[in-house]
């Protein structure tokens, strides 16, 4: 969708008779662009992997969000507490996983096996390898889960968003940054067509500071002093 949105506009954009664009990764800051620009229904957002036991999906148009799962299988998909800081899930006193508060990030987990309305995880060919990608004795004793390796949160109505993949999140003053949601920010821009961020190493300091890699919409060359101006106000929601 973004690579359409980069083409000049055309009388022919809303020349066509599509009703519904389904897909995975649309980005909040293209979302609604793409949509107007081309006069498209519908759009259904949704989240899955190949060989993972969780999908996620988003019918109602909620902007941004990559939906919520089957009614039937809520139960067996849970956000659990990460520490970015040491790589790991968080256990609690009693040695379980922490369930995240609403609107808290944490790693997206799917049950396998137990009773009931499941999707089981058959894993890989290497068995060691299957047994890393789950968590044991996560929330009940005997219990397993298949790791995502993405961080989401979770809103009020139960709408999940996706924040960031685990490796990519960095800290920087005792903050946790989302590479993803900083790009979000840039990417919306007026001088912006896409960003790449990560984190740098800055000697004497711990942690990682923010550096983005951008690039603009069309072949110009973009003014840094508009771009900062535009980021000024949002700059309090993400860590600097």
């Amino acid at each position: 969708c973004r690579y359409l949105c980069r083409q000049p506009p055309s009388p022919g954009d809303r020349d066509h008779r599509l009703r519904v664009a389904a897909g995975a990764g649309l980005r909040p800051d293209i979302w609604t662009a793409f949509q107007e620009r081309f006069g498209i229904a519908r759009i259904i957002e949704m989240y899955g992997a190949t060989e993972g036991n969780v999908a996620l999906h988003n019918a109602d148009g909620r902007v941004g969000s990559v939906g919520k799962p089957h009614p039937l299988l809520e139960d067996n998909v849970r956000l659990a507490r990460f520490d970015l800081a040491r790589g790991a899930l968080v256990r609690g006193p009693d040695g379980r996983c922490v369930p995240c508060a609403g609107g808290e990030p944490g790693e997206l987990l799917g049950r396998v096996g137990g009773h009931g309305q499941t999707v089981d995880y058959d894993g890989y060919t290497d068995r060691q390898a299957t047994e890393e990608k789950l968590v044991r004795d996560a929330f009940a004793p005997g219990d397993a889960w298949f790791r995502t390796g993405d961080l989401l949160r979770r809103d009020a109505e139960g709408y999940y968003y996706f924040v960031d993949r685990i490796g990519d999140t960095f800290r920087w003053k005792g903050e946790n940054v989302a590479t993803q949601e900083v790009a979000d920010v840039l990417n919306a821009a007026p001088d912006v067509g896409e960003t790449s961020v990560y984190g740098v190493v800055v000697p004497g300091a711990d942690g990682r500071a923010g550096m983005a890699a951008a690039c603009p919409p069309t072949p110009v060359r973009p003014s840094c002093g508009s771009s900062r101006g535009w980021t000024s106000p949002g700059r309090s929601s993400i860590g600097r």
